[in-house]
């Protein structure tokens, strides 16, 4: 799982979205507790604006196949709060974010995922879409 993980970075550095998607498929595949691939994932699927992928993700974390850390997270916060205009997408994947950050507060406020951010990104995710 980890040379497909680093293909996939390479891949996403490259530009080529499509094939960096396809090996961070490969390696969530060979690991299911791969929170690194799975963070590629929800990235491409907030990028994509794509609803199905993001809920195979989140049903894959709810099932506790995998754990993002607080790096990972505010990695994935990063990525995504540049990515406009902002969805329903980007609400459910703060949501989830939020959700992560509620069990390790301090560690996810050091790593710059603060609690008290991610929910104003999510606040401003869901005005900017329309979602109550």
């Amino acid at each position: 799982a980890a040379c497909w993980r680093a293909l996939a970075l390479c891949h996403c550095e490259a530009g080529d979205a499509d094939q960096a998607r396809r090996c961070a498929e490969t390696a969530l595949a060979q690991d299911p507790s791969d929170g690194h691939s799975a963070s590629l994932l929800l990235i491409d699927a907030v990028t994509r604006g794509e609803l199905e992928p993001l809920h195979k993700l989140l049903e894959h974390a709810d099932a506790q196949k995998f754990r993002i850390s607080a790096a990972q997270a505010a990695f994935i916060t990063q990525c995504i709060t540049k990515v406009r205009p902002q969805s329903h997408v980007h609400v459910r994947c703060f949501e989830f974010l939020l959700g992560c950050s509620r069990e390790e507060q301090d560690a996810f406020a050091e790593a710059g995922a603060a609690p008290q951010q991610l929910l104003g990104f999510l606040l401003e995710a869901s005005m900017e879409c329309g979602e109550p």
